[in-house]
Order: structure tokens, then C-alpha cells, then sequence
């Protein structure tokens, strides 16, 4: 079986520079605005404060070209603005003390899907009374009933594009691993998550080697999707990983009989995909260690809820519940 090629980061902690006077006064101003509402906003909604309320300090960094209109002037400032907010929140901690604030979670991800607006629930308190009971549940949190507590590796897959979640999310369901989308040149919010789930993965499991297992196109921006957006995270996490290319690589297309035109992830046919995401993960996970894990806290756990249901007298919860209600509705 061919090994799977390591991926050979660059060390960007090295590259970051003192920005200019001139650039760190439009990072403060910035950060009085970021810090004047009590929610998260995005680059966009600070863009636009700083242009009502600073739009001299924006102009006399990037001043109006001649011939060049109001519309084309606002967006290249739009945009060398969010490069600036961007390298700020890209740069490490102790490169400059007014860039500390700058934490990669600092601003919302603007290319976040909307939130879905249906909240579900039961109907009315009545609705909720009656299934009082059935949410009963008892949860028992040991390191021998946890699926990765004897694992050797822990292991995260990223992937090039949205789109080939569903099909990661079925073919790895197995295996228990978290999938990431990069969606391409990934947003800084979602490479400082995945930057702090690893270090609560080196935390929780000091034993286990941490690997990092990339599928997209064979392709040049393929290549370069998952050097870039790793090497920013390995400048965020404390943790030690290992990154390798699943796929695709150059042998898939005769190993997997397959006449690819293009080297894309997503004109691969569902089952040879399937193929080339199993062999990756088998690599580095006891997938039937994993599986008996999994039963075993599964059983454990309903013996104990059924035990729970049985001992515990809901009566007296229900009339106080009952009582409450009717006390509010009169």
C-alpha cells in the first residue's frame, strides 16, 4: 500500500512585520468600533462605521486616483481595508501589542451560512408536560466508554469544497472524524476554530498524534488550498499535527480505473470516492476499535437511562409543573 505524501508547511510566523503608524491608527479606530455593540459584526459593518465617522483617516490612506469614480474609490478602500483587517488577525500573538486584540475570532465570518429561523419545540406548556418524561437522560462521561480514548491517532479531515460534505459526512460515518470545509482560500474565523479544537484535542488526548487528512483536486490551487490554510492554523494551535494528502493524487487514476478528465474531486464517481476516503482514514484509525467503543458507551448508556426513567418519580416535578402553569394562564 502506497503511503499517503505529507504536506510540508511553511513556517508563516516568521513573515509578519511593526505595521506603519498610519495602518495601526485605522486598526484602533476600527477596534472602538468592533467594541461599540454588544454582538459579533463582520468587516463589512466596520468598513462602513469608519467611513461615516473616519472616512478622513481612510482617504489619506488611500487617496483618490485621478479619472477614478466615487463607486471604484469606496471599493478599493473596502478592500484594502479588509486586507488590513485581515494580516492583523493573521499575525501571531507578540508581533505588536495593539495587534493582540486581533484574534482570528475577533470578527464574524462573512461567508457564514444564514441561521435557520425554525426554532422547533413543543407547541404550548401542555405540549411540554406531557413528554416531561421522556426527556429523561443520563449521560455517563468516562474514559473507557470514549471512542477515541484508545485510539493512537486523532484525526481531522478537511476538504476543498462545501459541496463534498454530505458525501464525506456518509462514507466517513464510521469512522467518528470531524470533517472541514476550507471552501477554497478559507475564512480566518474557521482556521482559528479548527486552530482551537486542536489544541482542545492535544489537551484532552495527550497520547494521540494529531493528523490532519486533505481531500480536493489534483490541481494546482488544489495543491495550494490546504498548504496555505494549514499553515495559518499551525501559526494559531500550540498542537503538533501532521498534515497528508488523501487524495486526489496522481495514482488514483490507475489504481482506481478511473478515466478522469480533469484531476476534480467532484467528477469522481461516489464509489471510488468512497474508496479513496476509507483507505485514507483505515491508515490511522482501528475503525473496529473505534465501532466497539461506540456500542459499548451506546449500551451502557440506555441501561442507565432505562434505570433512571425507573427510579426517578416525575410525579411530584409534574404537579409543580402543572400548578406553575395553571398559576400563569389565570
Amino acid at each position: 500500500m502506497s503511503e499517503l505524501p505529507m504536506l510540508e508547511l511553511v513556517d508563516k510566523s516568521r513573515k509578519y512585520k511593526r505595521p506603519t503608524d498610519e495602518t495601526l491608527a485605522i486598526l484602533n479606530r476600527a477596534l472602538h468600533h468592533i467594541r461599540s455593540v454588544p454582538y459579533k459584526v463582520d468587516a463589512r459593518f466596520v468598513f462602513y462605521r469608519m467611513k461615516d465617522e473616519s472616512e478622513k483617516l481612510l482617504q489619506n490612506q488611500w487617496p483618490q486616483k485621478p479619472g477614478e469614480d466615487h463607486s471604484d474609490h469606496k471599493d478599493r478602500m473596502r478592500s484594502n481595508f479588509s486586507g488590513i483587517l485581515s494580516r492583523a488577525r493573521h499575525t501571531p500573538m507578540g508581533v505588536h501589542p495593539d495587534l493582540d486584540p486581533w484574534t482570528p475570532e475577533l470578527l464574524e465570518d462573512e461567508s457564514r451560512p444564514h441561521l435557520d429561523g425554525r426554532l422547533g419545540g413543543h407547541s404550548d406548556m401542555a405540549d411540554w408536560l406531557d413528554g416531561l418524561g421522556v426527556h429523561v437522560s443520563c449521560w455517563i462521561d468516562k474514559p473507557d466508554l470514549d471512542p477515541w480514548a484508545e485510539q493512537p491517532n486523532y484525526v481531522f479531515v478537511t476538504v476543498e469544497a462545501i459541496g463534498m460534505m454530505g458525501q464525506f459526512r456518509h462514507h466517513a460515518s464510521g469512522y467518528g472524524v470531524p470533517v472541514w470545509p476550507f471552501k477554497g482560500d478559507c475564512s480566518i474565523p474557521v482556521k482559528g476554530a479548527l486552530a482551537n479544537e486542536m489544541n482542545w484535542v492535544a489537551d484532552t488526548y495527550p497520547d494521540a498524534d494529531l493528523v490532519v487528512i486533505h481531500f480536493g483536486d489534483e490541481d494546482g490551487k488544489g495543491n495550494e488550498i490546504p498548504l496555505d490554510n494549514l499553515a495559518h492554523v499551525q501559526t494559531w494551535t500550540e498542537a503538533k499535527f501532521t498534515a497528508y494528502r488523501g487524495g486526489l493524487l496522481p495514482r488514483h487514476l490507475e489504481e482506481l480505473d478511473w478515466d478522469g478528465s480533469t484531476m476534480e474531486w467532484q467528477s469522481l464517481p461516489d464509489a471510488q470516492a468512497g474508496m479513496v476516503i476509507r483507505d485514507a482514514l483505515d491508515r490511522f484509525i482501528d475503525k473496529d476499535r473505534y465501532r466497539k467503543a461506540v456500542e459499548e458507551a451506546n449500551e451502557k448508556h440506555d441501561e442507565l437511562d432505562d434505570k433512571m426513567r425507573e427510579r426517578l418519580d416525575l410525579a411530584p416535578v409534574r404537579k409543580a409543573a402543572e400548578d406553575l402553569l395553571e398559576e400563569l394562564t389565570q
